[in-house]
């Protein structure tokens, strides 16, 4: 048995054997794509929404303390719940002599930060990253030759969970000595994933053509979500972790990435004010940089829930039937849409008080009357809220 583990890659890390309380799976990719950010899912509505911008080879979750951290190569940076659009960088991991620390894997559990990483040749696997100095430091273990590309704490055990490349579910106590149990045989190893809601799920860094995974643990077979994973990474390792207590604030969310990275420029939407049924104004939805000087900017909407469906360059994140609401001409590179002022003009009655929107603009450069080449279309990410009083 010994033998075997020592053979294994472990390669992703699995978290809860138990469903979280709230079942909020956190996950994000490796990159350096500029739109491509960490994501709340919650696994059993679907609902998506983007957190905060940057890549993420590797996530750790302390619910306890209400943040998130992500290792994005060697760059380590903590969101807490509730903070803004960006997280805070901390800065550049190293190891004992100084050299660049990559993690492939992170884990919070104990008060710890805990890491892991593809080592070869065999000198070092598994860490403890120290948050005051960045300085990851070796730990001891039975296993002295594994490439590692992630890890997550299992509350229920205070134990660590690990999958290794040929499928073997391991849970192991970092903090006791160190001691190996094989639990199950996964037999897919992916780039990140977390075990909990009676599954595990499991993300790779590029999101493909299809929607997250789950492994059943009852059948011990696959099934695929109705969701799909949200960003596009540009490496080669994926971050998840669970969030039970993590609570959105209230306001516009962005809840899905529409493109593919690169094609063309990235919109990144920002808002101002509040959806309000009675205020006239002043609920401004606002995307830059638009790819052309005179661009036209046509945004839609849908009243009946969110998509992400393949269309021209990426998806359609709104559920048809879709809206068009009236186009603008851009010459400054920066499309701004005051929602309230079309609210108020009366355009569509349906929009009321109470009444959840999702939003998505298409971008068309200026020279093209008509239908463009399918390449040059850009795609805003979709944006959701619900219409106050």
């Amino acid at each position: 048995m010994h033998a075997q583990l020592e053979s294994l890659f472990v390669s992703l890390a699995l978290a809860n054997l138990a469903a979280p309380a709230s079942a909020q799976l956190i996950v994000g990719a490796e990159s350096n794509y500029a739109l491509d950010a960490v994501w709340r899912i919650d696994v059993t509505t679907g609902e998506r929404a983007l957190l905060f911008y940057g890549g993420a080879s590797a996530i750790a979750v302390d619910d306890a303390g209400g943040r998130i951290f992500t290792a994005n190569i060697g760059q380590l940076s903590v969101w807490n719940y509730g903070g803004g659009p960006s997280a805070t960088v901390l800065g550049n991991l190293t190891d004992p002599s100084g050299l660049p620390f990559q993690p492939s894997g992170m884990a919070f559990g104990a008060g710890r930060l805990v890491a892991t990483r593809e080592d070869f040749p065999c000198s070092g696997w598994l860490f403890e990253i120290d948050l005051t100095t960045l300085v990851a430091l070796p730990l001891p273990t039975p296993l002295t030759c594994i490439s590692s590309k992630a890890l997550s704490f299992e509350p229920s055990t205070g134990q660590f969970v690990m999958q290794g490349a040929t499928g073997g579910l391991l849970r192991m106590d970092i903090f006791g000595g160190g001691a190996i149990q094989q639990i199950g045989t996964i037999g897919y190893p992916p780039d990140g994933g977390a075990l909990g809601d009676a599954g595990a799920y499991y993300v790779v860094h590029d999101r493909g053509l299809w929607p997250i995974a789950k492994f059943d643990l009852a059948t011990n077979s696959y099934t695929q979500t109705t969701y799909w994973a949200p960003y596009y990474g540009t490496g080669q390792n994926a971050g998840a972790d669970w969030a039970p207590s993590l609570v959105l604030p209230p306001g516009p969310r962005v809840y899905c990435e529409p493109r593919l990275p690169g094609v063309p420029e990235p919109l990144r939407p920002t808002y101002t004010g509040t959806p309000s049924a009675s205020a006239g104004s002043g609920f401004t939805i606002t995307h830059a940089p638009l790819s052309d000087v005179n661009s036209r900017v046509q945004p839609h909407i849908s009243l009946v829930g969110p998509a992400q469906v393949p269309f021209h360059t990426g998806q359609r994140c709104l559920r048809l039937p879709v809206l068009r609401l009236p186009h603008q001409v851009v010459a400054n590179g920066v499309h701004s849409f005051d929602f309230n002022a079309y609210l108020a003009s009366g355009a569509n009655p349906a929009l009321v008080a109470g009444q959840t929107v999702w939003y998505q603009v298409i971008e068309v450069p200026g020279p093209y009357i008509g239908t463009p080449p399918l390449s040059l279309i850009n795609l805003g990410p979709g944006v959701s809220f619900t219409i106050l009083p």
